[in-house]
């Protein structure tokens, strides 16, 4: 019954939010009040949840069954939320047009940047920014880098004895870094361009390639042992590393022109002491 609940709840809220295309017309599976609930309409449900509820459902065997469910509960909820009077209080009425103001406002700036955001952009974004590391970069070097990082420098010393008495770097980063993220992968850093942490230069040149730090070097971040895993001459990311960043790059600044050209032609008046530019 719990797992009903939190399914049809999660319904509820997936198909508020949900901006997945109406599905054609199909089997009907179910009738409530008259209305029909088609294989279609379970389609775009079941692409509106998320995927461990939906895994839970069809571990029960039989998921067409489970959601058609659902939208029969969602549906016998809906019909008599829309048949009570809460839809006509104040509250609800102004939350339905900030809704409305919300779509609305969703589809126009999808309409204004679909010319502005697409794959020829994102290429020329990175195009742009490779010329641009290329010229700072040049004739620098990166490394590749593991790290193992403490809070407390009683720890980080102790570590060291272990690696000293040849325990592996990457078993001891999963077990013992506090940087969880990289702890997880062996501590990899990935390569780390010179320049970019001061502190960590100074640690590295002692390095070789293969070479593991002698004693714990302290940053903000706390006390880390490094690993130096190769050393190169500095590369600009691969684009496909970098793709959905560029995308959101290029989306963020299409974005912000559209706002300044429309704020340029709007008549704004500032009218409080609130620091907001004019």
């Amino acid at each position: 019954m719990k797992n009903t609940k939190t399914l049809l709840l999660a319904a509820v809220s997936a198909l508020a939010i949900s901006t997945s295309p109406v599905f054609a017309a199909d089997e009907v599976v179910a009738k409530v009040n008259g209305k029909e609930i088609t294989t279609a309409d379970l389609k775009q449900l079941e692409a509106s949840l998320p995927k461990e509820m939906i895994q839970r459902a069809q571990q029960k065997g039989d998921i067409k069954g489970e959601l058609t469910n659902q939208l029969v509960d969602l549906r016998v909820i809906t019909d008599a939320a829309l048949k009570s009077d809460v839809g006509k209080t104040k509250e609800v009425q102004q939350a339905i047009e900030r809704a409305k103001e919300q779509v609305i406002v969703q589809a126009f700036v999808f309409e204004q940047l679909k010319s502005k955001v697409n794959d020829q952009a994102v290429e020329q974004e990175y195009k742009t920014l490779k010329d641009k590391f290329m010229k700072e970069v040049k004739d620098k070097k990166e490394v590749k880098v593991r790290h193992i990082l403490f809070k407390d420098e009683k720890n980080a010393n102790a570590a060291l004895k272990r690696l000293k008495n040849g325990e592996d770097f990457q078993k001891l980063a999963r077990e013992l870094s506090e940087d969880k993220q990289s702890g997880q992968d062996g501590g990899d850093l990935g390569y780390v361009l010179e320049g970019t942490v001061p502190e960590f230069d100074a640690a590295l040149k002692s390095l070789k390639t293969g070479g593991v730090s002698k004693e714990a070097t302290k940053t903000n971040f706390g006390y880390h042992l490094f690993k130096v895993d190769d050393r190169r001459s500095a590369k600009p990311p691969k684009f496909e590393d970098v793709k959905a960043q560029l995308g959101a790059r290029v989306q963020q600044k299409a974005f912000l022109e559209l706002v300044k050209r429309l704020r340029d032609k709007a008549s704004v008046e500032i009218l409080a002491s609130t620091g907001a530019k004019k």
